[in-house]
């Protein structure tokens, strides 16, 4: 029983190494997704390769959330992942929302674990 219990304490403090990791290096993900979210909202015409591009950071970032556990993370990058695939943001306004409720969710895991 007790060498179940320290492989699950060693377990969890693998998850949470990651959980700081992924944290921090997301930060670069932001970077990117907040430097096209600028260039959409600057393009008159809804340009399909800022979505795109959005798209490729968001699935990095939902398929690490959904391994370490960051279940909030993980269905919010779910969604707009969806929604862009499926060209439901019609506008960009929908998906800047989107974005800022995500941003959110990173924020609560930062205050917890950075």
């Amino acid at each position: 029983m007790s060498q179940n219990h320290n492989q699950n304490k060693s377990i969890e403090s693998i998850v949470k190494e990651c959980q700081v990791l992924y944290l921090q290096d997301s930060k670069n993900a932001w970077a990117t997704i907040d430097q096209y979210t600028l260039d959409l909202q600057s393009d008159e015409i809804i340009n399909r390769m800022y979505f795109d591009r959005i798209y490729q950071q968001i699935h990095s970032l939902k398929g690490i959330a959904k391994t370490i556990h960051f279940h909030e993370i993980h269905e919010i990058c779910e969604t707009i992942a969806h929604s862009i695939k499926q060209n439901q943001y019609s506008t960009t306004t929908q998906l800047i929302e989107d974005l800022s409720l995500l941003k959110r969710a990173f924020e609560t895991q930062e205050a917890i674990y950075l």
